[in-house]
């Protein structure tokens, strides 16, 4: 599916900045890119993309607590 790149970049987009404001809508979008995935067909896209995510942001606590509240 063609739109589970773009929302993943949309989500990179909110994320450059280390900023607490912006994790309510980067987590939002990431439970949306998950239900997009899992409805088509590629579950593997969210497994992989947000544990890339996980990887690349493991010094940003807040992220990571707020990721794991909404069990991503």
């Amino acid at each position: 599916m063609a739109v589970l790149p773009v929302m993943a970049q949309l989500i990179d987009d909110r994320l450059v900045e280390a900023n607490t404001r912006v994790y309510p809508d980067a987590v939002r979008r990431m439970k949306a890119l998950k239900k997009a995935a899992l409805d088509a067909g590629r579950p593997e896209f969210a497994t992989e993309y947000l544990a890339e995510l996980r990887d690349r942001y493991k010094r940003r606590p807040a992220l990571i607590q707020r990721m794991d509240a909404a069990r991503l």
